[in-house]
């Protein structure tokens, strides 16, 4: 039995995960789009005010800020 195999469900899942981020991504830049539509999908990405990508964890101290990781908190907060 093989551990290490993905079954063909979670690698569809990722495709589609992959897909909904560039979606969001193409709306950030989308300067024409509606800003109740960018904020929404500002809020959905969540991205690293530091160095622009994806972030998941969460600035204990404000809550409102996300950050990839503790560096890019800790160069931020220097700022």
């Amino acid at each position: 039995m093989n551990y290490f195999a993905k079954p063909e469900e979670w690698s569809s899942m990722t495709r589609k995960k992959a897909a909904r981020y560039h979606a969001l991504v193409k709306l950030l830049e989308d300067e024409t789009a509606d800003e109740d539509i960018r904020a929404m999908a500002e809020e959905e990405l969540k991205t690293c005010p530091t160095c622009k990508n994806p972030a998941a964890k969460r600035c204990t101290g404000c809550k409102r800020e996300f950050y990839c990781s503790v560096t890019c908190q800790k160069s931020d907060f220097k700022e």
